[in-house]
C-alpha cells in the first residue's frame, strides 16, 4: 500500500463486496475526496446505487469511528460514483479485509442515523438522530422508556454520569430520562413559541450547551440500542 508521509495514502482503490456488488474505493490522496464507483452493465434493477454507497459509509463510520462529510457524485443507469471526505483516513488500512457485516433493514437504518448523527456537526441533529435509533428496537414507546430507565444508572461515559449525577440545575428537578425526552426531543422537535412547552432556540449558548450535555448520554444509549440490533 503506497502511502505518503506527506500526504498519507496515495493510489490506492479496494474492491468491496456489498449487497451483491463490487464497490470501488478509490483515494488518490488527502488533498482528494475519496471515492465509492460502482458499474453493473445489466443496470440496477430500478435501485439506486447510491442506497449502497450510504450503506458502506454506514460501516465505515461504525466500526472505524470515522466522520464524512462533503458527499456528492452523480449516477446513472449503469454506473455510479460518490465522493466523500473522511475526518480521517487511517480507516482505510482495514479496507483490505473488508466484509460486509450489517445485513437488516433495522440495523441498516439505525446505523445510517449514527452517520448522519455523528458527522453532521449539528449538536441539535445529533441528538435528534440518537432520539431516532432509540425507536427502531422496540415496538412502543413505553418499552423504550423502560429500556432508558434500565440504561440510566450504568451509565459509563464519565460526561454522561456528570449529567446524571452533578447537573441538577440543567435537568430542572427532573429525572434524566424526562429531561431527555421534555427538555431534549421534544423540545428540539418542536418550535410553538405561544405554547408552555420548552423551545430549544439555536442562537442560544444555553441551549445548545444543556443537547451538548444531553447528547454525552444519547450517543451512550444509541450505542447500546444499536448493539441490540445485533451490530457490535
Amino acid at each position: 500500500m503506497p502511502i505518503s508521509i506527506k500526504d498519507g495514502i496515495v493510489n490506492e482503490k479496494w474492491v468491496l463486496p456489498y449487497d451483491g456488488e463490487k464497490i470501488t474505493l478509490d483515494i488518490q490522496n488527502t488533498v482528494h475526496p475519496h471515492t465509492l464507483k460502482i458499474s453493473n452493465q445489466n443496470g440496477f434493477d430500478g435501485n439506486n446505487p447510491w442506497d449502497i454507497f450510504f450503506r458502506v459509509l454506514n460501516e465505515i463510520v461504525w466500526f472505524h469511528g470515522v466522520k464524512v462529510s462533503n458527499i456528492h457524485g452523480l449516477y446513472s443507469e449503469y454506473c455510479a460514483s460518490m465522493n466523500f471526505v473522511p475526518s480521517d483516513d487511517s480507516y482505510a488500512i482495514h479496507m483490505n479485509h473488508f466484509e460486509q457485516r450489517v445485513f437488516t433493514d433495522a440495523q441498516h437504518l439505525a446505523l445510517g442515523f449514527f452517520r448522519e448523527g455523528t458527522s453532521s456537526g449539528s449538536t441539535y441533529y445529533e441528538f435528534l438522530c440518537y432520539a431516532k435509533i432509540l425507536e427502531i428496537p422496540f415496538k412502543n414507546g413505553k418499552t423504550k422508556g423502560t429500556w432508558i430507565e434500565q440504561q440510566i444508572p450504568t451509565l459509563e461515559n464519565e460526561l454522561a454520569r456528570a449529567l446524571r449525577d452533578r447537573k441538577p440545575l440543567f435537568l430542572n428537578g427532573k429525572k434524566l430520562e424526562d429531561w431527555l425526552r421534555e427538555d431534549g426531543r421534544n423540545a428540539l422537535s418542536h418550535a410553538n413559541i405561544q405554547s408552555k412547552q420548552t423551545v430549544r432556540d439555536p442562537n442560544s449558548y444555553r441551549d445548545w450547551d444543556e443537547i451538548k450535555w444531553g447528547n454525552t448520554v444519547m450517543r451512550e444509549l444509541a450505542l447500546r440500542a444499536i448493539r441490540t440490533l445485533g451490530v457490535e
